[in-house]
């Protein structure tokens, strides 16, 4: 698969979980002007039928490829530093209640 395709099958995949994200917190889509009309618009251009979970694996995929492609080993050094970072932003928004 060419690189083109590549990114936009993961452009595709990020839009899909913002939409995912938006549609299913109402109070960001309160605090867009023209939020409604912003939604509509995604929603010609996104499956929203489809589940989070799915757009998530898409978007976990085309990472995995691009990992492989650039030689980054996708355990050791995306896996765990991601782990490292939510678990570090877990511990200050415990601190700050």
């Amino acid at each position: 698969m060419n690189n083109s395709v590549n990114d936009k099958r993961a452009a595709a995949a990020v839009l899909a979980i913002k939409a995912h994200v938006i549609a299913s917190t109402p109070e960001i889509l309160g605090e867009i002007d023209e939020g409604p009309r912003i939604m509509q618009k995604i929603a010609q251009s996104v499956d929203l039928t489809e589940a989070p979970e799915d757009a998530v694996c898409s978007l976990v995929l085309e990472l995995m490829h691009y990992c492989d492609r650039e030689k980054i080993h996708w355990n050791a050094e995306v896996v765990s530093r991601a782990w490292e970072n939510f678990r570090s932003e877990r511990t200050d928004e415990v601190r700050k209640r």
